[in-house]
């Protein structure tokens, strides 16, 4: 990759539920993955309330992050951010 351009991507999800959500299920779908024309320098996933994380690969390949909440919240956050450097086109 001699010729590349840096990129920096955040994204921010969340939900805010009419009453008080007793228990949260959530899996994310954002991580990317390194390639020919691509090189993932950093990414993480970060979540509201604050549970652990666990991560696993999925039948195509994708990286998915699981996070479960049994804690009683209105609100749910999610932030995401990754650096790529990446191959022109």
């Amino acid at each position: 990759m001699n010729e590349s351009l840096s990129l920096a991507i955040r994204h921010h999800t969340g939900f805010t539920y009419d009453g008080i959500a007793k228990s949260s299920y959530n899996e994310a779908r954002m991580t990317p993955i390194s390639g020919a024309s691509q090189e993932v320098r950093n990414a993480h996933i970060a979540v509201q309330p604050v549970v652990p994380l666990s991560t696993h690969t999925d039948y195509f390949g994708t990286v998915v992050t699981a996070s479960t909440s049994k804690s009683r919240t209105r609100n749910w956050r999610s932030r995401r951010g990754r650096t790529s450097r990446v191959a022109p086109g």
